[in-house]
């Protein structure tokens, strides 16, 4: 199964005045489809990476993403915006590709590491390990059993 297209903006459009706020307008930047909601989502997390510059962010309504700039900023809302929907189609076509990717039998997360970030974690888990034995708290550090132990009541640990 292939992937859908991106998502392309065909037309910008100053639509109004918000009939709120007198100093900003409406504008409509079309999409040449309606996008799925999971796109929808990978345009709103976008703000994450490219942080919206203006109090108003823009908001996605069925094939239109509607944008309240001031005059004075058309045009770097607009090409903010163009850099988001870039952004969102990388997003969610990597989470689509991913998706239709079968992982291998038998592969598990430790297998999709480098051999560098394996070498690190075993360290890590070396590390935890001289730890719990040096603080004779046996389970402490064991995450993957989620062992909690009274943290004052360990041996060498003074109360104040």
């Amino acid at each position: 199964m292939s992937l859908p297209q991106p998502i392309k903006p065909v037309r910008v459009e100053v639509v109004g005045i918000h009939p709120r706020y007198a100093r900003l307008l409406i504008i409509e930047v079309e999409l040449d489809q309606v996008p799925p909601p999971r796109w929808v989502e990978c345009f709103d997390k976008a703000r994450e990476s490219l942080p919206w510059i203006e109090m108003h962010p823009p908001t996605v309504h069925k094939s239109k993403i509607i944008l309240h700039p001031t005059d004075e900023d058309i045009e770097p809302e607009v090409a903010h915006t163009e850099e988001r929907i870039l952004l969102a189609n990388q997003r969610w076509l990597a989470l689509l590709a991913a998706e239709q990717t079968p992982a291998a039998p038998g592969e598990s997360d430790s297998d999709v590491f480098s051999p560098e970030i394996r070498e690190r974690i075993a360290a890590a888990r070396q590390r935890t390990r001289t730890m719990s034995e040096a603080f004779n708290v046996h389970g402490f550090w064991r995450s993957d059993a989620w062992v909690t132990e009274d943290v004052m009541s360990l041996e060498g640990v003074t109360q104040n």
